[in-house]
């Protein structure tokens, strides 16, 4: 049995942007920022108003056709903006599929996507950043992309998403180096400790250090940067790599600030960009001592026949692909930079607390980190029992709202997720973003405290789910 995915990617050529209504939100500015509803997009000068806009007008930027979801740690609605260049963009290639507009295309519009990601997140040199299709072949590249021999050893967070934790145990089957697994106490309140557990783990074999920005399961946010700096004080010579798929969007980052190597994200999650796409930042001096998982046709249509490129796009080689997603993602990066991207973490980091606190004012517990510096945007949540929060998962869903399941460190979407274990237990999450009003965080937690303390309310959901959709 299959539940039906929500259909994020609205039909951009019914989309126009509507006339925006201000109305009191957290942001203390309340001034409307009107955006003609005769325009498809968004004009530089209400891009630049963003910065004032209040978060009914964010809200505004784009189109539910159910309630906004509560799942920005796996799927974005992406802004009507976007979809809309992303239409644009499709038709301009459709109506001339040759070569030479398809090069136009791309020096025009992928290339400018580049640069505007690279201002986005301090890179300074576009040679540096890769476009791939998501994080997880991000991080398959780095994973394949090392030869690593008997001895050799790396540290990885026993958070880490699979494709950058399973990944390693898959390697090690043909090459038997060493995987040392750092497990942190998510209680603790100071940068020390975090940053300490992954140093008592490296040794003179150390050749690799990989962890997640943000956890997928938990929401603890690691400190990163300290972190980095306490690996390169023991030795710049080991290679680090962040899987940054939650915090590209939804937090400040600066790669001249932040030490590690190598840093992958996609576009589809809290960047609410184009579905399908992803980056692959990776140093200079690194670059040619990663070899490519894939070769391919580069964006340029040109087979490395002779030699493989040296800079980042080596690593996209991937063959044919749908260039409109690539060239529309520095129009989600225009809408983040004029909202102002420390603006938007502090609005994330508000609605979490803000969630976090209905939830605990409820009876309910949490499972992430208490401490505000170390949670940010997913709230994961104890209901008790495997039933009783895959009833909230499906009230929620029958409602129109999309979250997630989590159960033995992996992610459920669907009801039909497999339980591995019965003994692990099953937690609800749900993740706030910018588009997210405390109404609609109050309405979540009423529908959960409803299936939390209704001895039937989960059978009901149950029922209606399995009704709904045939089963």
């Amino acid at each position: 049995m299959k539940l039906s995915r929500k259909e994020f990617l609205h039909n951009a050529s019914y989309v126009s942007a509507s006339a925006l209504l201000a109305f009191a939100g957290c942001n203390k500015t309340t001034e409307v920022i009107d955006i003609p509803s005769d325009k498809k997009i968004i004009t530089d000068s209400a891009l630049k108003n963003l910065s004032k806009a209040n978060w009914d007008t964010i809200r505004s930027l784009f189109t539910f056709s159910t309630r906004p979801p509560l799942n920005a740690a796996n799927l974005c609605p992406t802004f009507d903006h976007v979809n809309m260049y992303l239409w644009q963009f499709t038709n301009q290639i459709n109506e001339d599929v040759s070569f030479i507009n398809r090069l136009d295309f791309i020096k025009k519009h992928v290339e400018k996507s580049k640069e505007k990601v690279c201002k986005m997140l301090g890179i300074e040199n576009k040679k540096e950043l890769a476009f791939v299709r998501n994080t997880s072949e991000a991080n398959s590249i780095i994973v394949q992309g090392f030869n690593l021999k008997r001895g050799d050893e790396i540290v990885v967070w026993e958070q880490n998403h699979p494709t950058n934790y399973r990944s390693w145990q898959y390697k090690f089957q043909n090459v038997p180096f060493t995987i040392k697994t750092v497990k942190l106490d998510m209680t603790q309140t100071n940068k020390e400790y975090y940053i300490k557990s992954f140093l008592q783990q490296l040794s003179p074999k150390t050749k690799i250090v990989t962890f997640s920005h943000i956890s997928n399961i938990s929401g603890l946010r690691l400190p990163a940067e300290e972190i980095c700096n306490a690996i390169k004080d023991y030795n710049k010579n080991i290679f680090i790599h962040i899987d940054g798929a939650q915090s590209l969007g939804s937090v400040v980052i600066d790669m001249g600030k932040l030490q590690c190597d190598s840093f992958s994200a996609s576009t589809h999650k809290w960047l609410c960009g184009p579905h399908g796409a992803g980056i692959l930042f990776i140093r200079e001096q690194w670059i040619q001592k990663i070899q490519p998982a894939l070769l391919g046709y580069n964006f340029y249509f040109d087979y490395p026949e002779e030699k493989i490129p040296e800079d980042a796009s080596r690593f996209e080689c991937l063959g044919q692909r749908n260039d409109a997603v690539f060239g529309s993602i520095g129009a989600a990066v225009d809408i983040h930079l004029h909202i102002g991207i420390k603006r938007i973490e502090e609005r994330i980091h508000y609605l979490t607390q803000y969630t976090r606190n209905a939830i605990t004012k409820a009876g309910l517990s949490l499972i992430s980190p208490n401490n505000n510096t170390f949670n940010h945007g997913i709230i994961v949540i104890d209901m008790g029992s495997t039933i009783k929060s895959y009833g909230a998962f499906l009230a929620l869903h029958n409602a129109g709202v999309s979250t997630a399941i989590i159960h033995n460190n992996k992610i459920h979407c669907t009801p039909d997720g497999r339980i591995e274990e019965v003994d692990a237990p099953t937690y609800l999450r749900i993740c706030p973003h910018i588009y997210n009003s405390t109404n609609d965080i109050d309405n979540a937690v009423s529908i959960i405290v409803d299936t939390y303390t209704s001895k039937v309310s989960s059978i009901k959901e149950f029922i209606k789910f399995f009704s709904k959709n045939g089963i």
